[in-house]
């Protein structure tokens, strides 16, 4: 009777150890959801205490670390996990989610192929196939399962999340809104869901209903870092950059490790042109990971604005090192390379470019202006007529294949397309002021100045639209005001030589040699060349 009562008692005592365990796991789970990762690990630890086989305990405790980014405790976890429980798919997934973060491709691979070859029974079990088939980018298979595991438990809130996040990947953003929907009624203090659910909001161009969202989540779980991410991307789709700002810098005082906020943070300074800024937080983003191009592309940018055009290009050729098939790159080192007149590097870069992606028009067009700035005119025809094949509301490449034809003498061709591209942009200067030169060139004095009128309305600061109407006034004999305008390209760029030697000419003509002179030594002495006689 004794022996009875103490086995009686043995019992009891580790159903209440288990019951603690449970509890405990219980506990760990509403943290973990809620994103308390700390007190998730600690609840976790309680229960693996009461009960050293509880795989489960060990997996979650093990995702847990992973997103703190204690990656080898994470490992190790759910390595324990799998000892105890050789066919638990979910630790194999966070085990191969893990390694993947770690650069070991070999075996996340080979563990998410072990996890999806599991055969799932329980909700969980085909939420993990899901999990495992979605890393493997399998996706329409990822949903089936998730489907399944709604089907079996219909208030299955990581079912309806993982299959909004596949439903993401597949851009299905009004699906995934549903499903995050769904999991948001099951649980309305689901941060995750609202979350994610402005991150589908977002891709619809809804950032309103994004910043909702985000803010729910963030109300729900005020560390949540992501949250503030998503919400700064949204505020900085709207253009309030220094609200995204606010955002990301809650981000980064979350986890000092965030790549992803240090460079959205530098996108979000170089858009309120604080360039120096965004090199450091592009930097930032370089250090926690140098295998991601864009923070490279994106520090490239942002030097390319402070004209530091060579380590822009460094930073370009390191992008390219690392995704050789990036077209936006060969894109933008294509520029620096244009504006420190290295034209055949810079054709080079969008020829590049335009390979990966060909019916970019921008690529064609920028393509085309570097051949129009290496006087290949009948190469920049070519590749404006091919960008405008793509957009026929291209303004710039009307404008400058009108330019091109000016200097192939194809001048109605260069009326017509000057025309095209002033009515497409009735507010760009440029066009008025080509449009002048070829009037000058063709004699037309007269329209030459009121198009020269027009384009400096709209841009009162160019110095040379002056100068072509001073030109086109000294034609018509109209001296005084020739001078004036020469004035006036002088005051906007005075260390120009030849617009002092072209005043002086009109003040010669006018019998002012004093001045004439004075303005002849004045260009000398800038280094004009004054034209023998």
């Amino acid at each position: 009777m004794i022996r009875i009562n103490c086995i009686l008692i043995i019992l009891i005592l580790l159903l209440v150890q288990y019951t603690k365990a449970e509890d405990n796991y219980c506990l760990g789970l509403k943290k973990y959801n809620q994103n308390d990762n700390v007190g998730a690990i600690a609840s976790f630890s309680k229960a693996i205490e009461d009960n050293p086989k509880d795989a489960k305990a060990y997996c979650k405790r093990g995702n847990a670390k992973y997103l703190l980014l204690d990656y080898t405790g994470a490992i190790r976890d759910c390595t324990k996990a799998i000892e105890i429980n050789p066919k638990y798919a979910e630790a194999y997934n966070v085990r191969g989610i893990t390694e993947r973060k770690l650069k070991d491709s070999i075996s996340a691979i080979n563990d998410f192929k072990i996890s999806a070859e599991i055969i799932p029974v329980t909700p969980e079990d085909f939420n993990s196939r899901g999990d495992a088939r979605l890393y493997l980018k399998n996706i329409i298979s990822a949903i089936e399962d998730y489907t399944k595991a709604i089907e079996i438990d219909p208030k299955n809130i990581e079912a309806y999340i993982f299959r909004g996040d596949a439903k993401i990947m597949q851009e299905d953003y009004k699906g995934a809104i549903i499903d995050f929907t769904n999991a948001i009624e099951i649980d309305p203090r689901n941060s995750r869901a609202y979350n994610s659910r402005g991150d589908a909001k977002s891709s619809l161009d809804d950032y309103v209903g994004a910043i909702e969202d985000c803010s729910k989540a963030i109300e729900i779980y005020p560390k949540y870092a992501f949250a503030y991410l998503n919400r700064g991307i949204a505020k900085s789709s709207l253009h309030d950059y220094n609200g995204a700002i606010i955002d990301y810098n809650m981000a980064i005082a979350i986890n000092p490790k965030y790549e992803y906020a240090y460079d959205w943070r530098g996108s979000a300074k170089f858009s309120i042109q604080d360039y120096k800024d965004a090199i450091k937080d592009h930097t930032s983003a370089i250090e926690i990971n140098p295998r991601k191009a864009i923070y490279y592309l994106n520090r490239g940018v942002a030097k390319h604005y402070l004209q530091n055009y060579e380590d822009a290009i460094a930073d370009f050729d390191k992008a390219i090192t690392l995704d050789p098939k990036y077209s936006a790159i060969y894109n933008n080192r294509g520029h620096s390379n244009y504006l420190l007149l290295k034209y055949k590097d810079a054709i080079e870069d969008y020829t590049k470019a335009m390979k990966i992606n060909p019916d970019n028009a921008i690529y064609i067009y920028n393509r085309g202006l570097a051949k129009y700035y290496s006087s290949d005119y009948i190469g920049a025809i070519a590749d404006f007529d091919k960008s405008l094949k793509i957009d026929p509301k291209y303004m710039l490449a009307y404008s400058y294949r009108g330019s091109s034809k000016v200097e192939t003498k194809d001048y109605n061709g260069a009326f017509s397309d000057l025309d095209k591209a002033i009515n497409l942009d009735s507010l760009n200067a440029r066009n008025y002021y080509e449009k002048g030169i070829l009037e000058f060139t063709l004699k037309g004095y007269n329209q030459a100045i009121k198009d020269f009128d027009r384009a400096i309305k709209i841009d009162s600061q160019n110095d040379q639209i002056y100068n072509w109407r001073a030109c086109a006034k000294y034609a018509l004999s109209d001296y005084e005001n020739a001078i004036l305008d020469y004035s006036n390209a002088i005051k906007l760029s005075p260390k120009e030589g030849v617009y002092y030697y072209s005043r002086g000419l009109v003040e010669s003509q006018v019998k002012q040699i004093e001045s004439a002179n004075i303005d002849f030594k004045k260009a000398t002495k800038l280094g004009y060349i004054i034209p023998k006689k």
